[in-house]
């Protein structure tokens, strides 16, 4: 379903998706209250939503991750490959360390649980909104009570969650190919021949890698490609 209305250039366009009818109206509701944020639409799996970007171009999609027709794994996947410009935020019932990383590792942006507050929510939308990874609070606890200080889980000594990390898993399938291809010493225009994109998306692309990893040069990129295992040591 899409909503006609005309919305400021400022504001966050969100696109709604749950399978649960009442779910939908719920957060909608709260959205239609939230200033600087206009939910644009609504879809009942990943296959609607998928139809529906390309009309409305939203800059967020609330996703349900568990749908039927196409879950939201999979929609997520396509939509931040397809859609470089949309991010994805799952929003769950599941409050768990395997579902989160899951969503991001499929290129989600952050996670809300479905039992969050409307102001968590809009916290969340916000901060997304603005490049970030987050996470509801209820999420962030998890987080925090899985995962030690030196950045392994207690019961897990060889699973590593560190900061480092977590913000390679909220990287795009383009954005860590993108990665690999500058780390491997291609240029700008080579990145955009091989991926068939134009160089200013290219370009874009790279200011955006930098600005979310916190790094400001491409030798910078190589090392933490290396860290992160995409490129061998030399």
């Amino acid at each position: 379903m899409i909503y006609n209305g005309s919305f400021m250039s400022t504001t966050i366009r969100v696109l709604v998706v749950d399978d649960h009818t009442l779910v939908r109206t719920a957060i909608i509701a709260i959205l239609r209250k939230v200033e600087g944020i206009a939910c644009v639409g609504e879809a009942a799996n990943g296959h609607e939503a998928l139809l529906l970007i390309p009309q409305l171009q939203p800059d967020l999609v609330l996703m349900d991750m568990e749908m039927p027709v196409m879950n939201g794994w999979e929609a997520t996947t396509r939509i931040v490959t397809e859609h470089q410009d949309v991010k994805v935020v799952a929003c769950s019932m599941y409050i768990d360390v395997e579902h989160v990383l899951s969503a991001l590792h499929h290129g989600a942006s952050g996670y809300i649980a479905k039992a969050s507050s409307p102001q968590d929510l809009e916290t969340v939308l916000h901060a997304i909104a603005r490049g970030e990874l987050a996470c509801s609070h209820e999420i962030e606890e998890l987080l925090t009570q899985s995962y030690g200080r030196d950045g392994f889980l207690a019961d897990e000594p060889d699973c590593r969650l560190s900061p480092d990390r977590l913000s390679y898993t909220s990287l795009t399938p383009r954005q860590r190919q993108i990665l690999r291809l500058l780390a491997e010493s291609h240029s700008s225009k080579e990145i955009a021949h091989l991926l068939g994109v134009k160089v200013r998306t290219v370009n874009s692309h790279r200011g955006l890698l930098m600005k979310r990893l916190g790094i400001h040069n491409t030798a910078g990129l190589v090392r933490y490609a290396i860290r992160q295992g995409v490129l061998p040591p030399a």
